[in-house]
């Protein structure tokens, strides 16, 4: 397994009745959440650079002997990422857009689990375990008829 991506639920058709809010689930619920179930907390993670704040986030980490070690870091936010409508503009070099998709490529690639990287001591050992060993963690909120924000769409 690669990664995990979660999917708040939206409430898109027809419904009888407006859903309550005991019927949802926010993101930052969701984070505490997987910080009791994982054990990585709230700063493990990182909300989007490219959207609002409160509509996804994401956090990467290495699956060790002792539990998930996060590799997320906070960068400055920049006009460059996968959403961005500016280009690279060195001629041959790629988009954003296609930045952002060999990098995904290269998290989701399958590779071969099977082998026992546990020795993770040395640079080449950790290397080795953060290839067959990487973890992705992603959620998506999307906004529905029921709880639409004006404020977030304006963005």
């Amino acid at each position: 397994m690669r990664g995990v991506h979660f999917q708040p639920v939206s409430y898109f058709g027809r419904y009888p009745k407006v859903p309550s809010d005991e019927m949802r689930i926010t993101l930052p619920e969701l984070i505490r959440e997987i910080e009791k179930q994982a054990g990585v907390g709230p700063d493990c993670f990182k909300f989007s650079h490219c959207d609002h704040p409160m509509c996804g986030f994401h956090g990467d980490f290495v699956v060790m002997p002792d539990g998930l070690m996060s590799l997320t870091k906070e960068q400055p936010k920049q006009n460059t990422c996968c959403c961005s409508s500016q280009m690279d503009k060195t001629p041959g070099s790629a988009s954003a857009v296609e930045k952002n998709r060999n990098f995904v490529a290269r998290r989701w690639l399958r590779r071969d689990d099977n082998c026992q990287n546990d020795d993770v001591t040395s640079l080449d050992g950790f290397l080795s375990r953060l290839r067959t060993h990487g973890l992705t963690i992603t959620a998506m909120a999307f906004q529905d008829a029921y709880n639409v924000d004006i404020e977030r769409l304006r963005n």
